[in-house]
């Protein structure tokens, strides 16, 4: 089964924003269902995505200055 893990956060236009996204927080789904009681392992993370997900149409630019791990 592929799961993934999903935690979603805010951003406004034009403004540098920093986010911290607790690993206790994120989600696991699994083909766009949500997997409950699944705890996402530091350890075995092998990549990270962003996802636009408002549906709206448009341009989009992210920039992102660091991913730290503490």
């Amino acid at each position: 089964t592929a799961f993934s893990y999903q935690l979603e956060f805010a951003t406004k236009a034009g403004q540098w924003t920093e986010v911290n996204l607790p690993i206790d927080n994120f989600v696991a789904h699994s083909f766009g269902r949500r997997m409950p009681n699944m705890n996402l392992m530091p350890t075995q993370v092998e990549s990270i995505g962003i996802l636009l997900g408002d549906k709206q149409p448009g341009t989009f630019e992210i920039l992102i200055d660091s991913i730290m791990v503490r």
